[in-house]
């Protein structure tokens, strides 16, 4: 992880990137390819058969585990981030003592909100598939207090999607620098975190 983050800071200049891979196996073999344009850098983490030369051509076939996204020079990062202002006169559930989220229901989904500081988590889970948010919500507010989140110049937003499968990327993180707006797209909500913990 890191000769391959050495190289990409050497293409990718002044873009906040993870030390670690956030990952618990497949480290060995840990794939990175990026694209660079004027608006947006893009780095995509991956794991395959065998590692590969950085940035190789043949790794756009692999699916990442993560995606981090630098937006430049963003005019409306509200857009971007998506954060969610908390709400009111929905039924409540309680996540831990202090600490209440709320729920609704939309399109076959329960979504649960709880904020945190200058951050919104949403967790959306899939009434079709029996799904139920607040199991998630739990470990994601626990993750959070173990890892905690970057340090975001304006609000900022986690959302979750129940259920993890590889090349998912069910968690989404977003928060702002600057002028710049920071977006890690995961399979692994922990994996997110971990990396997140690492940025320099």
């Amino acid at each position: 992880m890191s000769s391959l983050t050495k190289q990409l800071r050497g293409q990718l200049p002044g873009m906040l990137l993870p030390t670690a891979d956030g990952l618990g196996q497949g480290s060995e073999q840990l794939n990175v390819r990026y694209t660079a344009a004027s608006d947006k850098n893009v780095v995509y983490y991956s794991v395959g058969n065998s590692p590969r030369k950085f940035n190789d051509s043949q790794l756009a076939n692999e699916k990442p585990y993560a995606v981090l996204t630098e937006y430049k020079n963003v005019a409306d990062p509200g857009s971007l981030i998506n954060y969610q202002a908390p709400k009111s006169g929905l039924p409540t559930v309680k996540l831990e003592d202090g600490v209440t989220g709320t729920e609704e229901g939309a399109a076959g989904s329960t979504y649960l909100q709880f904020n945190q500081d200058k951050w919104s988590f949403v967790v959306r889970a899939s009434n079709v598939q029996g799904q139920k948010p607040e199991p998630t919500a739990k470990t994601l507010l626990e993750l959070y207090r173990q890892y905690g989140l970057p340090a975001s110049s304006r609000q900022a937003s986690v959302q979750v999607d129940v259920g993890e499968s590889l090349g998912s990327l069910n968690t989404v993180i977003a928060w702002a620098k600057g002028t710049s707006v920071y977006q890690l797209k995961a399979h692994s909500t922990e994996t997110a975190f971990k990396m997140l913990k690492s940025l320099q």
